[in-house]
């Protein structure tokens, strides 16, 4: 009997993006609202001075791949992922 791991990926959303779509992606990841990790990405970002954390979102950007959408459409034209 051979078993199956579901692997989590990381990707960045390209749907549901403000810049790069890392935080969405990450938010993704983490099963929570992108709009928390974006306040939180912020607040941090603030509070150490934006350079690093700024330099890691361009960093990520560069580094995590991006989804490729797997969008079908309902019989109304609402988009289904």
């Amino acid at each position: 009997m051979t078993e199956h791991h579901h692997v989590k990926k990381l990707y960045r959303e390209t749907d549901d993006r403000m810049l790069a779509g890392v935080l969405s992606g990450m938010a993704k990841y983490l099963g929570i609202d992108a709009t928390v990790t974006r306040v939180l990405f912020a607040f941090a970002t603030v509070m150490t001075g934006v350079f690093p954390l700024a330099a890691l979102y361009i960093i990520s950007a560069f580094l995590i791949p991006t989804r490729t959408a797997q969008v079908t459409y309902d019989e109304n034209g609402k988009r289904i992922y």
